[in-house]
C-alpha cells in the first residue's frame, strides 16, 4: 500500500502544470511525499516498522539492510526544498531547476524501493 501511495505520489507531481509558482510548490511536495512513502515501503517490505518521521535524511540513514546504499541521493535537500514551498521558512520558493532536481530524487528513491522490495526480505 505505501509503494502505490508513492507511485501515485510520483505521478501526480510529475503530471501537474509547470507554468505557476503555486504548481512548482505543489511538484516539490508531492515529490518529498513519494520519497518519504517508498523509503517507508521497503522498511515494511524488510520486516520492520515504518517509523512515525516525516524525516528523510533519518529514513534514508536508517534502510533495510538490503537497501542499495547508493540510492536514495540527497534526500536532505528534497526535505528542505519541500518545507520551504509548503511553509516558507524564511527561504525561496522552489524554481523549476529545483523541481526537476526533486524529481529526479524521488524517482530514484521509488526506483531503489522497488528494487528492493522485489527482491525480498
Amino acid at each position: 500500500m505505501l509503494m502505490r501511495n508513492a507511485e501515485d505520489d510520483l505521478r501526480s507531481a510529475e503530471r501537474a502544470p509547470y507554468g505557476e509558482r503555486h504548481d512548482i510548490r505543489a511538484r516539490a511536495f508531492h515529490f518529498r511525499q513519494a520519497a518519504e512513502k517508498a523509503m517507508k515501503a521497503a522498511l515494511v517490505s524488510s520486516g520492520k516498522d515504518a517509523p512515525h518521521t516525516h524525516d528523510l535524511v533519518y529514513l534514508h540513514d536508517n534502510p533495510p539492510p538490503d537497501w542499495d546504499a547508493n540510492a536514495p541521493a540527497d534526500p536532505g535537500n528534497l526535505a528542505t526544498m519541500a518545507v520551504t514551498a509548503g511553509h516558507g521558512n524564511g527561504g525561496t520558493t522552489p524554481t523549476k531547476p529545483d523541481a526537476d532536481r526533486a524529481l529526479g530524487v524521488a524517482a530514484d528513491v521509488a526506483e531503489s524501493a522497488r528494487a528492493g522490495i522485489a527482491s525480498g526480505p
